[in-house]
């Protein structure tokens, strides 16, 4: 019986995964939050940065809206061995321990870039994050 509840989260997020639909429970990262996370991830250099690519932001919300989600289980999903704690924090503002699903930036650890679906827990909590990268057309 443990076995089968332990194999029906994973069973779910795999199917999720496989691309068969977005789940219902998916919390999708406010896309209001752009700039802020624009300015956390460039710090001083923002200015500089939106002047040679305006695009960037439009870029950003694009990703938010269409390239990830959030997904909190009802226990923490100590399977997976993608943990969040194994990406390099990049951004200019200090790091917080604490996850806030309203204010988790994913461009401060660089997931905008991955190439390939992944899900990664994130660590001492019930959540993971699904990047379903963009299409490389």
């Amino acid at each position: 019986m443990k076995i089968l509840l332990k194999t029906i989260p994973v069973l779910f997020i795999t199917l999720c995964f496989k691309g068969l639909a977005q789940p219902k429970n998916a919390i999708m990262i406010d896309t209001d939050n752009v700039m802020s996370f624009f300015t956390e991830q460039y710090g001083d250099d923002a200015k500089e940065v939106y002047k040679s690519n305006p695009e960037i932001i439009n870029q950003m919300t694009d990703f938010l809206e269409n390239h990830i989600y959030l997904i909190q289980n009802k226990v923490e999903p100590t399977h997976l061995e993608n943990k969040l704690s194994n990406f390099i924090v990049s951004a200019k503002s200090p790091y917080n321990n604490k996850f806030s699903p309203t204010k988790f930036n994913p461009f401060k650890y660089g997931l905008d870039q991955l190439t390939e679906k992944t899900i990664i827990h994130i660590d001492n909590s019930r959540y993971v994050v699904i990047v379903d990268p963009r299409n490389n057309d």
